[in-house]
């Protein structure tokens, strides 16, 4: 153990020391230390030092045995060993073993200073000691020496040992002749000449006469004319010589001489350039020995030798060619190999000869056919080798030709020879076998095992033999063997692979003397189903006597003669007969000559049938027969007899007369049938009755070559494929349903379908019945649509009795209002300030007015004041109101027809219809653009078309005028369609619900109709229907002067049951200048105008009133005086009551509410007085 000071771990100890030169912290090119260091505290200060100052430890270990593993696993730049280490083996030890293994530098780092240890330390030749303790400086500067060392070292090894290759290696030396008054005045020899000569360069410059005494004599002459011809001015070329080396070799040089002139050409010196070449003269000779020797050999052999280049084209020939296939070598010289072959045999060979010259390699036994001089060919068998030249660049190809012409032909010959041979016994049907002398196979043909099912080689031929034939088997085989007999035909069984028995016919020849077959050959044929055929005769024969006595139908034979030789039983019975009556009977006796003409054919060879009546019985008993005859023939063909099968078909015959009875009575049912009726296999129709033809208007050809499907309406057809599919599947619960048939014509009719599975030509089918019962469904559907038009229209009515209450009690309450309006204006002065409140009240009033005759016009019961008028005009007239009223979103179109019949309306009821029905198309749109299309047109719609109308009230065919409202907004569906036309439905956030349900009341008191298209996302579109007026529209023309300044004169009964009215009504009449008479309701006013008859002037009557309402009072009035002019007010519109009245002297209509102005007018008219002036 060694001590250790406190200077190690001293800092201190480092000062004045720098990072080592050329090592960089950081660098990739450190340089590895190993530490060998036994002491841990030491080992790791080190560790840490060196690697603080650049150095990288590949890592440290405490004893010589793993120094010299570290060092041969980690191989590193140097070794810092201490000597003293534990484990048997000193660092001194390990810093050898790693000097003579790894040449790594070791510097030691020790303790021990004793002359002993240095001594053994210094065999070691370390590159540095370090004593401890360390001083740092010292150790970096050690470090240093010994890697710088260490580089020198290595340098001068590598340096020697590239001295040494290239001295091995050099073969050339220069040398120089000085020339002084044209002679060699000095030569100097180069240092490189003792590795070419043996002698070095001093040993030249001593002696001047060694190099042409160096010369081998026999060259001494050459090399003097070389050096005479140089020195007289000539240039020479290179010399070739001997020497002898200092050694006693002779040698082979090239002198190669080149000289040095002045400006004006004379001599100066020369350098020669001498080169070993007594390799290359070895080779040379070689060449010259082995090219003697091949020539010998190509000259002697009968094979073709040739040589071709990496193109294929000859470059050398032997004269053997001639012999082969005709040519000269000099013939083929430059010509490519494919000249010599057959088109065919080139384009085989093309891609071989491309293959070989890519990747040269040798190749044997080429076979190829050669074209002769003489045109005939010649067959070769190739061989060869690649070529290549000094640097193993590949040059071509070697190869050597036999001619095999004969041998293949014999090849030929022998092989179909054999061909021949084993053709036959490979395709002869018989089976040939040759057996041992023990009985063992050693030899089958193909057909042994195709016949047998299995291999016979290698087994006993008695394995295959059938139990019973073996003795028979193993004799026959003694005696071929012994020669008794040599060719013993017999027939025996042997097994199938299946277990079934074989007859094989077998000739067995002994040639076991024979050297190629060396056994006994036999020859087994299958004759099998010949025997089978004869065994089959045989059970024929006793099967047909069986058949023939037991036959359950008459059967007998007869001659040529036409005279029975043979019956059976079964004959006798059906004539009610006995067997030895009928043998012997002429048949040409009989009296039916029918049968008896059917025999005679037969015995001029034809086969005949015949069925019918038979006759010819002991009772004269008529039978109903079925008889076959057919002639008998003898081995030759010709006909000996005839030969005859009867059988009794008289309870089938009538049988059948049953049967095709049902079955016509069946038929007549099934194509008289008012039912459709069809029979479906596999979804296609395979019977299919008239009815059904009829129902689904298409002929039996075409029903026969369609899917049923395809007759059923789309909506039906998933039923009926789960139905009909389940039925095939034996499900029988679904019985009747209801399904649409297509017709052909693109009718659809409603059916009753009743299914049932049936057996049909022995497959399943559905037997389907299908009644038609359109007319029922259509009455069903028409039923339902009245009863729905019932409901609305019960509905409408409820509503509208409903909304008349309402807008006849609000009407005589804005009567009240408006009229005395009205008559404050009347008193008020023109200037007064009142006058705008009443004028606005009165605007008011009118508002509410408006929404009054909406209610009625809901009702239907609105005030009408028709006239005849186009459509397109009416429209037109409101193009800028609609304009300002739609969304700026919106675009409206217009598409009138032309020639358009007039209507019969009001058209300021059906500017209503027209802005209801454009602002609701506006709404539509939301947020996005859409387009609105006005639409006229006129159609002729009969009862189906207004069926789909709504409130189709019987309204009559014929022609109508159609406006259409058509937008591409939201649309809707079904069930918002159900709702429109109800009375405060909407859909808008703002609305009554009053627009469309007032539009429906308009029409419908226009004696039209609404139709409604619409579809979600996809838009709506209205059409309203107006009957067409008999009589073109008139142009317009302008009122009448003013009446509101008009007086009139006598007395009016004015009838009203509500006494605000009647007071308001009191006041007005007075102020146009009349005397009125008030009654509260028609009881009172019949009684007041029963007392002054003759002195009232006109009379009002209220509509609707309490105890006699108006028409009631119209009508005594009317009884009390002929003449009375009356005059009916009401909120209902005037054509109702026009039309109530119609016929009946009624002189006018007031509208509630009406303004003085109004009565005035009415009054005038009714009375005929002239205006006063004011």
């Amino acid at each position: 153990m060694i001590a250790v000071r406190a200077e190690y771990l001293n800092p201190r100890c480092l000062r004045g020391v720098s990072r080592v030169p050329g090592v960089p912290g950081g660098s990739m090119n450190k340089v590895h230390i190993l530490i060998v260091e036994d002491e841990v505290i030491v080992s790791m200060h080190l560790r840490s030092v060196l690697t603080n100052f650049g150095y990288e430890v590949t890592t440290v270990t405490g004893t010589g045995q793993e120094a010299v593993e570290r060092a041969g696993s980690l191989r590193p730049d140097l070794i810092l060993m201490d000597i003293a280490l534990p484990g048997g083996m000193t660092g001194i030890e390990a810093a050898k073993i790693i000097k003579d293994r790894f040449d790594i530098p070791v510097v030691y780092v020790t303790g021990n200073a004793d002359i002993p240890t240095v001594h053994r330390a210094r065999e070691t030749e370390p590159y540095g000691y370090v004593m401890k303790p360390v001083n740092m400086p010292d150790l970096f500067s050690t470090i240093d020496t010994a890697l710088h060392r260490h580089k020198l070292q290595v340098r001068l090894k590598e340096s020697e040992e590239r001295y040494r290759r290239i001295t091995q290696a050099v073969t050339d030396y220069i040398f120089t002749v000085r020339v002084q008054d044209g002679r060699a005045a000095e030569t100097t020899h180069g240092p490189a000449c003792e590795a070419v000569t043996g002698y070095a360069a001093e040993e030249f410059a001593s002696d001047p006469g060694l190099w042409i005494n160096m010369v081998h004599e026999d060259d001494r002459e050459a090399v003097y004319r070389t050096s005479a011809k140089i020195l007289d001015g000539k240039d020479s070329g290179p010399l070739e010589h001997r020497i002898w080396r200092k050694d006693g070799a002779l040698r082979w040089v090239r002198n190669t001489p080149v000289p040095h002139r002045d400006e004006k050409g004379r001599l100066l010196s020369y350098d020669g350039l001498i080169k070993d070449i007594t390799e290359q003269k070895l080779a040379e000779e070689a060449l010259r020995e082995s090219e003697a020797r091949f020539r010998a050999l190509v000259e002697s052999t009968s094979d073709w030798i040739w040589a071709v280049d990496k193109n294929g084209r000859y470059t050398y020939s032997s004269p053997k060619v001639k012999d082969i296939i005709g040519y000269e070598p000099y013939e083929i010289i430059g010509k490519s190999i494919f000249h010599l072959l057959p088109r065919e045999e080139s384009s085989r060979l093309e891609e071989t000869f491309k293959d070989i010259i890519k990747y040269p390699k040798p190749f044997f036994a080429l076979e190829n056919i050669n074209i002769h001089k003489d045109g005939r060919h010649v067959t070769l068998e190739s061989s060869g080798v690649p070529i290549f030249d000094e640097k193993g660049k590949f040059q071509g190809y070697r190869c050597i030709d036999r001619d095999i012409t004969e041998r293949k032909r014999s090849e030929t010959a022998l092989r179909e020879s054999e061909e021949r041979f084993r053709a036959l016994v490979q395709n002869l049907q018989d089976i040939i076998v040759i057996a041992r002398r023990d009985g063992t196979i050693a030899f089958e043909n193909p057909a042994t095992e195709m016949t047998l099912g299995y291999s016979l080689v290698g087994r006993n031929y008695i394995e295959l033999m059938h139990p019973d034939d073996v003795p028979t088997a193993v004799k026959s085989f003694e005696q071929v063997a012994n020669n008794e007999n040599r060719h013993i035909p017999t027939m025996l069984r042997a097994r199938h692979a299946d277990g079934s028995w074989l007859y094989l016919e077998i000739l067995a020849t002994n040639l076991f003397d024979n050297t190629s077959i060396q056994g006994m050959l036999a020859v087994c044929r299958n004759v099998t189903e010949r025997m089978m055929v004869q065994i089959a005769l045989q059970a024929s024969e006793e099967r047909y006597r069986a058949l023939f006595d037991q036959s359950p139908v008459g059967v007998f034979l007869f001659n040529n003669k036409l005279v029975i030789t043979e019956c059976n039983e079964r004959l006798a019975q059906i004539l009610q007969t006995s067997q030895e009556t009928i043998i012997g009977l002429e048949l040409d006796t009989l009296k039916d000559a029918e049968v008896i003409q059917k025999l005679r054919e037969a015995i001029d060879g034809n086969v005949t049938f015949y069925e019918g009546p038979y006759s010819s019985t002991p009772g004269n008993i008529v039978l109903y027969i079925s008889a076959v005859t057919s002639p008998l023939r003898d081995n030759h063909g010709n006909v000996v007899g005839g030969i005859a099968v009867m059988q009794d078909i008289t309870d089938k015959k009538l049988a059948e007369e049953m049967l095709r009875a049902s079955e016509e009575r069946t038929r007549l049912l099934v194509e008289n049938a008012n039912v459709g009726i069809v029979v479906i296999k596999e979804w296609k129709v395979v019977f299919a009755n008239p009815k059904f033809r009829e129902l689904a208007s298409y002929s039996f050809d075409e029903i026969t070559s369609l899917n049923f499907l395809d007759f059923i309406h789309p909506d039906d057809r998933q039923i009926v494929a789960e139905r009909y599919s389940q039925r095939m599947k034996g499900d029988d619960s679904f019985h009747n349903y209801e399904v649409r048939i297509l017709g052909s014509n693109g009718s659809v009719r409603w059916t009753e379908l009743n299914a049932m599975l049936l057996n049909w030509e022995g497959c399943p089918a559905s037997l389907c019945f299908l009644n038609d019962i359109t007319e029922r469904k259509w009455a069903e559907e028409e039923r339902y649509k009245i009863e729905a038009q019932i409901q609305q229209t019960q509905k409408l009515e409820s509503l509208g009795v409903l909304a008349g209450g309402i807008a006849h009690d609000f009407n005589n309450l804005l009567m009240v209002i408006l009229g005395n309006i009205d008559l404050a204006l009347m008193d008020l002065a023109p200037g007064s300030s009142s006058r705008a409140n009443l004028l606005e009240g009165a605007k008011a009033s009118h508002r509410a007015a408006d929404l009054c005759r909406q209610m009625l016009a809901y009702s239907g019961r609105g005030q009408f004041v028709n006239e005849v008028l186009t459509l397109n005009d009416l429209i037109k007239d409101m193009h800028h109101m609609l304009e300002v009223s739609i969304s700026k979103k919106a675009l409206l179109r217009y598409q009138f027809s032309s020639g358009l019949p007039a209507i019969e309306a009001d058209p300021t009821q059906i500017r209503q219809i027209v802005m209801n029905l454009v602002i609701n198309a506006s709404d539509s749109f939301g947020e996005k653009n859409g387009v609105i299309t006005i639409s006229t047109g006129v159609m002729h719609c009969d009862h189906a078309y207004l069926a789909e109308t709504w409130l189709n009230e019987g309204l009559p065919e014929g022609v109508y005028v159609y406006l259409e409202v058509a937008d591409t907004g939201c649309g809707m569906d079904q069930d918002t369609l159900s709702k429109i036309f109800d009375p405060f439905f909407t859909t808008k956030f703002t609305g009554r619900g009053l627009g469309l349900a007032a539009a429906l009341g308009i029409v419908r008191g226009h004696k039209g109709a609404i139709r409604v298209y619409s579809e979600k996302n996809r838009g709506t579109t209205f059409k309203t229907l107006f009957p067409a007026a008999a009589v073109p529209a008139e142009p317009t023309t302008a009122g009448g002067a003013s009446a509101v300044n008009w007086v009139g004169e006598g007395v009016i009964l004015l009838a009203d049951d509500e006494e605000t009215v009647r007071m308001l009504g009191k006041k007005m009449l007075e102020r146009c200048g009349f005397r009125v008479l008030v009654a509260r309701d028609g009881v009172e006013a019949v009684e007041l105008f029963r007392e002054h008859a003759d002195k009232i002037t006109c009379c009002i009557l209220d509509l609707t009133m309490p105890h006699m309402d108006g028409e009631e009072t119209f009508r005594e009035l009317r009884r009390i005086k002929r003449d009375a002019r009356v005059i009916v007010s009401s909120g209902y519109n005037e054509q109702e009551i026009t039309e109530r009245f119609s016929g009946r002297g009624l002189a006018g209509f007031l509208q509630k509410p009406y303004q003085i102005a109004e009565l005035s007018a009415k009054l005038r008219e009714i009375l005929g007085r002239p205006e006063l002036a004011g």
